[in-house]
């Protein structure tokens, strides 16, 4: 008889040791943290066409090299920012020319020589180069210019002394970062 309430205490408990590791399989507590904050900043005016108006060869001939022909402003507004930001980074990425001037934006394509394209805001804005927005009450401005200029060099645009009439496109990519 001994042996047969060994036997049944043996056998409740390796039941009762399944049944412990079975429920402790299937229950348990999942906690999450975080947090929530205001919302960044809103970049407007990111994605513009700027269409320069036609010009005559006679006209910019015998400009010097880097003379405006043309500008157009480019303007960008940084808005409805949190309260606690003070100001906002706008990085101009853009491929540059392959010659000596690297601020001009290259133009793939271009059928037109003697002329280059350029981004400017009181001097030429390089590849990669950060301009910094100040944020007022939740949002500020910031303008460059898009600049065709005559370009007198040799290289991909600037082929020479004489401009080449023709068609001309480039991009550039704006990207901004709150600080």
């Amino acid at each position: 008889m001994n042996k047969k309430i060994l036997s049944l205490m043996t056998f409740a408990a390796i039941s009762a040791a399944s049944v412990s590791s079975v429920n402790a399989a299937t229950s348990g507590v999942l906690s999450f943290t975080g947090t929530v904050e205001e919302s960044t900043c809103e970049l407007v005016g990111h994605t513009q066409t700027i269409s320069f108006p036609e010009f005559n060869v006679a006209e910019v001939n015998g400009l010097a090299h880097n003379a405006q022909i043309h500008r157009m402003p480019v303007n960008f507004r940084v808005q409805n920012c949190p309260t606690n930001v003070s100001a906002a980074g706008l990085t101009f990425d853009y491929t540059p020319q392959s010659g000596t001037d690297k601020e001009y934006i290259d133009l793939p394509g271009a059928s037109v020589r003697g002329v280059g394209m350029a981004i400017y805001a009181g001097s030429y804005i390089k590849n990669g180069d950060t301009r910094t927005v100040n944020i007022r009450n939740g949002s500020g401005s910031y303008t460059v210019y898009s600049r065709l200029n005559r370009m007198t060099r040799n290289g991909p645009e600037g082929t020479g002394a004489t401009v080449v009439p023709g068609s001309y496109n480039g991009t550039f990519n704006v990207t901004m970062t709150v600080q």
